[in-house]
């Protein structure tokens, strides 16, 4: 979802300027905007250019095989580091985190749980935003993939998203904002799980930086729904 976008590189940007301006450098106590703004497009321009390659049509694994060689040639990478990544990721402990995940997301889709859960929500009378809001979440927490979340609970919301024969967009924004918080915090995310590993970091370090963003994210959504939508 596009308009999603500009919110995360918002509230993402507002954490992460501040993480660096409190990061001590060699040759100055802080940076000024632009040298922040350098320093952030330094180190994230491998997401920048896969990102960027997915949005106009690529192929996911044709835009991560061309990014992870521009990466090596740009950080001059020896044969024997590739060597020892290639390793590291077709290690057995990654293959068995990549095979528990998927089987467990499998476990939640056959299980019929949301199903369930869809149901007990229109039975105590949520309000339309709630559930909106709570059931993609939930799903994508569950199973920490956004295929997952859209496949499962879109079909369900799909009454909430249809307005006199028309699609609500600003309900189906507000969903998907949803929904991708859910995953994005999910234990089961490979994205972050990985990370977590490869980096020796400790989830409710990452947490304490990821949740503020994240609200200020799902706080903006639902503004817009409630005044627009």
């Amino acid at each position: 979802m596009l308009p999603s976008i500009p919110l995360f590189i918002f509230f993402g940007g507002l954490v992460s300027f501040r993480i660096l301006r409190d990061t001590v450098c060699e040759t100055r106590q802080s940076l000024t905007l632009r040298e922040l703004t350098r320093e952030l497009v330094h180190a994230a321009w491998p997401v920048i250019i896969l990102v960027g390659m997915v949005l106009a049509g690529i192929e996911a694994a044709i835009a991560f095989v061309v990014t992870a060689l521009l990466l090596a040639a740009q950080q001059r990478a020896s044969r024997r580091e590739i060597t020892e990544a290639l390793r590291y990721g077709l290690g057995l402990k990654v293959l068995f985190l990549l095979y528990s995940v998927m089987l467990y997301k499998g476990i939640v889709e056959a299980s019929g749980t949301a199903y369930a859960l869809f149901s007990d929500m229109q039975a105590i009378g949520m309000p339309t935003w709630i559930i909106l809001v709570v059931l993609p979440m939930l799903i994508g927490f569950a199973t920490g993939l956004s295929m997952a979340f859209v496949g499962i609970s879109f079909t369900l919301l799909l009454p909430f998203m249809i307005s006199a024969g028309e699609l609500n967009s600003y309900a189906l924004f507000l969903a998907y904002i949803g929904g991708g918080l859910g995953y994005m915090v999910s234990p089961l995310h490979l994205c972050l799980i990985l990370s977590a590993e490869f980096f020796n970091a400790r989830l409710s370090d990452i947490y304490r930086i990821m949740i503020p963003p994240l609200i200020g994210v799902i706080a903006a959504a639902l503004a817009v729904y409630l005044i627009a939508g």
